[in-house]
């Protein structure tokens, strides 16, 4: 059985970007401390939505649905 986004609470190591230039966030590289999945009010219901942290600020939110997700 598979655990939702929302629900999975393996830390996350990366967040790959599906585009030419292989962008990425990566915990321990560029001042990036944490990546982690949260949910943003959508219609009818919560939709999976990540956040990057550098230190303890929040410096971008992204749909889920445009990357891929790594585990630590």
């Amino acid at each position: 059985m598979t655990t939702g986004m929302m629900d999975d609470k393996r830390p996350i190591k990366i967040v790959l970007f599906n585009d030419e230039y292989g962008s990425q966030y990566e915990v321990g590289s560029q001042g990036c401390t944490l990546i982690e999945v949260y949910g943003e009010p959508g219609e009818y219901c919560n939709k999976p939505w990540v956040a990057v942290y550098v230190g303890d600020e929040v410096v971008t939110r992204i749909p889920a649905g445009q990357v891929q997700i790594v585990y630590a």
